[in-house]
Formats: structure tokens, C-alpha cells, sequence
């Protein structure tokens, strides 16, 4: 009996040092995302339209998968921002604030499309934007304040209803443009309203193509996700 009692409260030290250990590196995440607000920099993104009627029909009939995939490049080249010194390494290990926003704005009945991320990341970022949409015009701006007096703010989230692991509707597979439904919907709102879609990216190491790969062998030989070594001890696998 006094065995189980010993192995009972180690597993609860383990428990409690491991929630300790989770909460404070979210307060320091938060603290230094705090911090470093000042740093942010706001960029716009202005791409013109073709002139010529000719090559605006031209520039309709063209796939827009093929224009998505240019964005999907994009996404891969800011993986850099995780590399590019042994500092910017450590900081990112410690604070993982290697982050960028991408924004849809929509103001007066008027659409922008919107970057930010810190000043460090600024002109890696400026490189890749231009770099695939070499006529994209980019000017540093003000924050745009959301909540506004006299205004009533509603913010959501949007979750994935299962694990990261299972597959989503690629651009590839999908038969019209979701940006249309997007603006469209955003064009609606009356002269006086605002909205924002904000979707927050932040470049990742090689450890979760690695567990991608695993979870999808395990799944498709045995029809169930393997479980860790943590998840079977009890109360420190419930936490988990």
C-alpha cells in the first residue's frame, strides 16, 4: 500500500512540475508578445490590375489554383525567418515569436489586404512578397485600430473541428475561389461597419512532418492514433 502511495504521489509531482512547466512558458510567451508589440511593423499590399480590357479577360480565364499556388510558395519561402542567425534561432526557441499576419480589411466598403509582423522579419518579408508578385506595391502604414469608441467589437476563432493531422480541402481540390465568397460577403457591410480576417502563420521545425508521417502509417494500419508513452500514466495522460 505505501508502494502505490509513493508511486501515486511521484506521478502527482510529475503532473504538477509538468503543468508548472507548460503554464510558464505561456507567461513568458505572453510577456514577451506584450513587450514587443512596440516592434511591430503594418504593411499594405496593393497588386494593380491589368489595364487593357484584352488583358483583364485574359488574367479571368486563368486557373485560379495557379494564383493560389503562388500564395503556397510564399508560405514555404518564410520559413527563413526561423534561420537567419544564430540569435534570431534562440529567440525563436525561447519565445516563438516568429510570427506574421496576414489581413483582409474591409472599410468604408473598401477592401485592403494587410501584412505585420516584427521589425527584424521586415525586409525578408518585403523580399519574398515582391518576389513572387514582383508588381505588388508595399507601403508601411499605422495600426488599424479595432476596437473603436463608441463601436461594438466582436472577434471569433476558427478551429479545426478534428487533429491537425487529418487532411483539409487543399486549393486543389476545390472547384471555385474562396476569396470570392470572402469579399463578397465583406462588400455587404454598411458604410459605417468594419471587418477583419486575420490568419497568423508561424514557420515551424521538421519534428511535426515526423510525427505527420508516423500518425499516418499508425493510421492506416491500424485505424486509430497511436498513443504516447504519456498519455497512458494516469492523471499526467489526461493532462496531456
Amino acid at each position: 500500500m505505501e508502494l502505490l502511495k509513493d508511486i501515486f504521489s511521484w506521478i502527482l509531482a510529475l503532473a504538477v512540475l509538468w503543468l508548472a512547466w507548460k503554464i510558464f512558458k505561456i507567461f513568458v510567451h505572453y510577456f514577451m508578445a506584450k513587450k514587443s508589440t512596440k516592434d511591430l511593423v503594418y504593411m499594405s499590399v496593393l497588386i494593380p490590375r491589368s489595364d487593357s480590357q484584352k488583358e483583364r479577360g485574359e488574367e479571368v480565364e486563368k486557373d485560379f489554383r495557379e494564383k493560389i499556388g503562388i500564395m503556397s510558395q510564399l508560405f514555404r519561402s518564410l520559413h527563413e525567418m526561423r534561420e537567419l542567425h544564430f540569435v534570431n534561432r534562440m529567440k525563436v526557441a525561447l519565445f516563438k515569436l516568429d510570427l506574421v499576419s496576414f489581413e483582409i480589411v474591409c472599410e468604408k466598403k473598401v477592401i485592403h489586404f494587410h501584412i505585420s509582423t516584427y521589425k527584424e522579419y521586415q525586409g525578408l518579408l518585403e523580399k519574398q512578397v515582391t518576389t513572387y508578385y514582383p508588381e505588388a506595391h508595399i507601403d508601411v502604414h499605422e495600426k488599424i485600430p479595432i476596437v473603436r469608441k463608441g463601436k461594438k467589437t466582436r472577434a471569433y476563432f476558427a478551429f479545426l473541428v478534428k487533429e491537425d493531422w487529418y487532411p483539409i480541402r487543399m486549393y486543389k481540390e476545390i472547384e471555385n475561389d474562396p476569396l470570392n465568397g470572402l469579399t463578397n460577403v465583406l462588400s455587404k457591410l454598411e458604410d459605417d461597419e468594419m471587418a477583419m480576417i486575420q490568419m497568423t502563420v508561424r514557420p515551424r521545425g521538421s519534428k511535426w512532418q515526423r510525427e505527420a508521417q508516423e500518425f499516418g502509417t499508425n493510421f492506416f494500419k491500424t485505424g486509430q492514433r497511436k498513443r504516447g508513452f504519456l498519455s497512458k500514466i494516469p492523471i499526467l495522460g489526461g493532462l496531456n
